[in-house]
């Protein structure tokens, strides 16, 4: 029997006459195909991190997650020493990537060699579906034939800021690609595809706006990005995390302001996801912060021009992203240690703002786009505050007497806060706290918000109301589709699970096709 002939081709080289078959042997045609791996880059809290060889945070360890964070012990301070330490360094957490228990009961028994491509440093709980969904998929014919997909993943440091995670995503795609130009019977790797979620988005436009990667980038696809920021942020740093169903982050992030602002308010990362100066709410207003009368009206509006400096930076009044002394629990009864952390978060916002007009909106690669749409979820596209039709009123020379229950009637003039008359009170009613000296008072609520604004001898309530507006639950339908870029919307998407949806996988996988396709049209001999 005559002895075999191999011939090895590239695939692009598929239309053409194959050279070197041999009459009279049996010839077996190897394709050469050219390795595109597949970069998966997880949304914020979706990486787990270490302190030196201490887990800090795995959201794969629900009873590790409860012990450190979601005690009834466990105050802002602790939860701010955990994730940030004494005061905030990038090199505090880095990416916990080679738990051996973790990455043998998760996947690298079924997924050999998967922990060297990074699955280890991101949540399983949340990710495991679409990485273990990539690595499976039969990919239709054409690209099995040309392309091999490998499925790497990259868990990042998401106190730190994005624009760091994006530096070190390039790092990663160049580390990604020279591990793949000797792999046998197959052509080197140029290009990745980037699959983001969530913040990991802003990584990824980071690395290719910022960092240079778009020349080795064949194509992103974006899920759930909060392109713009997300009023979200804003109002969990007011009101602590919604306590919808069951969620992780609500007991360990804090179900008040104070907490959320104790860790948020120090983290990068974190002020990076406030409304930008690019943001807008679903119907496209750019004032997204509203203070409503009690019938709805809305009497003032901001940002007029800048959330940083009117919104973010402002320390009086009652709308004020955090107070001052939340930034320090530890120290909050400190007028020095307050002063020197709210002029480093002042940096921070002008960091966060800068980085947002770096990005911009637009895409320098092929980029496809999903986003959550409709209202199973509300979402703050708007954070709202309404003023109680009810008040208080002290009547001249009563001082340390009950106040008096009074209605309030609107004065346009006063646009935010202010009291126009007295139309009518009656009975006595309970002290709600403050004096003629004190401007507002907040209360901490369990996932709320509300505080007292004071005239003379009138006190007002305002309560920030709940998110009402469509999108995922935390990215508003306006963010999630923000980029000037093909953007496909998703009803009834969940923000922190949008990747275990059918229809985000099956748009994920599609994006990819397409992105291999345009490829093979382009170079094909």
């Amino acid at each position: 029997m005559a002895e075999s002939n191999e011939v090895s081709i590239d695939w692009r080289d598929l239309s053409k006459p194959v050279k070197g078959l041999k009459q009279g042997s049996p010839n077996k045609v190897v394709i050469k195909r050219e390795v595109i791996p597949i970069i998966f880059v997880p949304g914020i809290m979706g990486s787990r991190l270490r302190q030196g060889n201490e887990k800090v945070w795995d959201p794969d360890a629900r009873p590790f997650m409860f012990r450190k964070y979601g005690l009834a012990s466990v105050d802002a301070a602790d939860k701010k020493a955990a994730l940030i330490g004494t005061h905030f360094d990038e090199n505090f957490l880095d990416v916990y990537l080679d738990d051996t228990k973790h990455n043998q009961e998760k996947f690298e028994e079924v997924y050999p060699g998967a922990t060297a491509r990074g699955w280890g440093g991101v949540s399983w709980g949340s990710y495991g579906s679409i990485l273990t969904t990539l690595q499976n998929h039969a990919w239709r014919p054409l690209l099995r034939t040309c392309f091999h997909l490998p499925v790497y993943a990259f868990g990042y440091n998401w106190t730190a800021s994005n624009s760091l995670a994006g530096k070190r995503l390039k790092q990663f795609i160049d580390q990604t690609l020279q591990q793949n130009q000797d792999v046998p019977k197959h052509l080197p790797a140029t290009k990745v595809i980037l699959v983001t979620h969530s913040m990991g988005g802003l990584v990824a436009r980071s690395a290719l706006n910022e960092h240079g990667a778009s020349a080795k980038v064949l194509g992103v696809v974006h899920g759930v990005q909060p392109v713009t920021g997300a009023a979200a942020a804003y109002w969990r740093m007011k009101a602590g995390v919604e306590r919808t169903g069951g969620k992780l982050t609500a007991w360990v992030l804090g179900t008040n302001g104070e907490e959320v602002s104790a860790v948020l308010g120090n983290m990068p990362g974190g002020l990076e996801l406030l409304p930008s100066q690019h943001y807008t709410t679903n119907d496209g207003s750019k004032r997204w912060l509203q203070i409503q009368d009690p019938d709805g009206k809305i009497k003032y509006a901001l940002p007029i021009n800048d959330p940083y400096e009117e919104i973010y930076k402002n320390q009086k009044e009652y709308w004020r992203l955090l107070d001052p002394k939340h930034l320090v629990p530890e120290h909050k009864d400190s007028p020095l240690s307050v002063k020197v952390a709210w002029d480093v978060f002042v940096g921070r916002l002008n960091a966060a703002k800068a980085l947002h007009k770096r990005l911009g909106l637009t895409s320098t690669v092929p980029t496809l786009v999903y986003y959550g749409s409709g209202i199973n979820h509300p979402t703050a596209d708007r954070v709202v505050y309404k003023v109680s039709k009810t008040g208080w009123w002290l009547a001249e020379g009563e001082k340390g007497k009950k106040y008096k229950h009074w209605t309030v009637n609107w004065n346009d003039a006063i646009p935010h806060g202010g009291i126009a008359e007295v139309t009518g009170r009656w009975g006595a009613a309970v002290y709600l706290g403050g004096d003629d000296t004190v401007r507002h008072q907040d209360e901490p609520l369990r996932n709320g918000f509300r505080t007292e604004i004071e005239n003379k001898n009138h006190i007002l309530e305002i309560v920030l109301q709940r998110p009402d507006g469509a999108g995922d639950g935390t990215v508003p339908e306006s963010s999630g589709n923000a980029l000037k870029a093909a953007s496909h919307p998703v009803p009834g998407i969940e923000h922190e699970g949008a990747y275990t949806s059918k229809q985000s996988k099956e748009f994920t996988l599609a994006a990819i096709e397409s992105f291999c396709r345009e490829k093979f049209k382009a170079e094909k001999s």
